[in-house]
C-alpha cells in the first residue's frame, strides 16, 4: 500500500509538471527559427519534413546526463542525512538505473531558437555562416505534436512535447529535489531488509517511478553555457526497440557516425490554394553569397510553397567564414 501511494504521487507530480510546461508564465512565441546548411534547407523545402535527431547526436555532449548528475548529487546528499534508514547502496542503485533506462528509452529532438540572427548558431549549425535560418509558425507546427498525429506515426510514444529550454540550474535543482524527497520518504518508510531478490525488485520499482520526474526535468534543462541559443524544442520520446521499426525512423551518416532520426511531416506544407503556410521567414547567413537568395526563391516556387509574406533576406552581422 505504501508503494501504491508513492506511485500515484509521482504520477500526479509528473502530470502537473507536464501541464505547466507550456504555461511557463512567459509570452508564447509565434515563430521559431531553425539554423541549417544549404543541403538541410533544400531537404526541408522539398519534403516538408522535420528531422528529430536522437539526443546522443546533439551538440550538447551532456544532454540529459547534466540533469542526471544533479539528481544523483541531490539524492546522495539527502540520503546521507537519513542514515541509517537509507543505506549507501540505494544511491548506487539510482546510478545504475539511469544508464539502463537511457539504453531502453530514446529521445528525438527538433531544435529551434527564439533568436533569428545569432552569430554562434550561424557558425555552429549553419555551415559557418554560409547556411540558412528558417522561421516556422509555431501555431501551424502544433499539429505535428498533437496526440492523434503522433500516435498515428508513433503508436508507442511516451512523451510529445514542445517547450522553451530552461538554463536555470537553481530551478532544475528545486524541481528534482521534490522527486528525490518523495523517493527517500518511501525508502525510509519501507525500511527494506538486507538485500535479496524481493528487496531489489522493490528498489527497482521505486527508481522506475522516480526516474519519471528526473527524466522529464532533465529533458527540459541545459547547462547555462548554451543560454545564448534561446532554444525551443519539439520532442518525442519512447522505447528504442519499438521506435526503430517505424517507417519514419531513419539512419544517416554524419561525421563518421550513424545518426538515428525521425522524419515527421509539417502540416499543410504545400496545400493547394494556400497563400501562407508554416514557413514564415527565410534568412541567409552572413557569409552566404548574395545569389543564394535568388536560388531560394527558385526552390520555393519549384516546390509550390506558399509565398505570401515570405521575403528572404541576408543577415547583417559582420562575419567572415573561416
Amino acid at each position: 500500500m505504501k508503494l501504491d501511494g508513492f506511485r500515484e504521487k509521482i504520477r500526479s507530480m509528473v502530470a502537473d509538471d507536464l501541464k505547466a510546461i507550456e504555461s511557463d508564465g512567459k509570452p508564447q512565441p509565434t515563430t521559431i527559427y531553425h539554423y541549417t546548411d544549404v543541403k538541410g534547407t533544400l531537404g526541408i523545402l522539398e519534403t516538408g519534413d522535420l528531422w528529430f535527431t536522437e539526443r546522443t547526436h546533439l551538440n550538447d555532449t551532456a544532454e540529459m546526463t547534466y540533469g542526471f548528475r544533479i539528481a544523483r548529487k541531490l539524492f546522495d546528499g539527502s540520503a546521507k542525512l537519513r542514515k541509517p534508514s537509507v543505506p549507501d547502496i540505494e544511491s548506487f542503485r539510482l546510478h545504475e538505473t539511469h544508464e539502463m533506462r537511457l539504453h531502453q528509452f530514446g529521445h528525438w529532438i527538433f531544435s529551434a531558437s527564439l533568436n533569428d540572427n545569432d552569430l554562434g548558431q550561424w557558425q555552429r549549425y549553419a555551415d559557418d555562416g554560409r547556411g540558412v535560418c528558417l522561421g516556422f509558425s509555431l501555431e501551424k507546427l502544433k499539429p505535428t505534436l498533437e496526440p492523434s498525429a503522433i500516435t498515428k506515426a508513433l503508436p508507442h510514444v511516451h512523451h510529445a512535447l514542445r517547450f522553451r529550454v530552461s538554463y536555470s540550474e537553481n530551478q532544475l535543482r528545486t524541481n528534482l529535489q521534490r522527486y528525490v524527497d518523495c523517493a527517500l520518504d518511501i525508502l525510509e518508510k519501507l525500511d527494506l531488509p538486507p538485500k535479496d531478490r524481493e528487496t531489489q525488485n522493490v528498489e527497482q520499482e521505486v527508481f522506475f517511478y522516480l526516474n519519471g520526474g528526473i527524466y522529464l526535468h532533465s529533458m527540459l534543462c541545459k547547462h547555462e553555457a548554451y543560454k545564448h541559443e534561446e532554444e525551443y524544442r519539439l520532442l518525442v520520446s519512447g522505447e528504442r526497440d519499438k521506435f526503430e521499426y517505424y517507417d519514419c525512423h531513419c539512419v544517416r551518416e554524419r561525421n563518421h557516425e550513424m545518426v538515428g532520426y525521425l522524419k515527421l511531416p509539417i502540416p499543410e506544407w504545400r496545400s493547394p490554394g494556400m497563400q501562407t503556410g508554416p514557413l514564415t521567414h527565410v534568412r541567409i547567413g552572413p557569409a552566404a553569397p548574395e545569389r543564394l537568395k535568388d536560388q531560394i526563391w527558385t526552390a520555393l516556387r519549384s516546390f509550390r510553397i506558399p509565398l505570401l509574406g515570405l521575403n528572404p533576406d541576408k543577415s547583417d552581422l559582420p562575419y567572415r567564414s573561416s
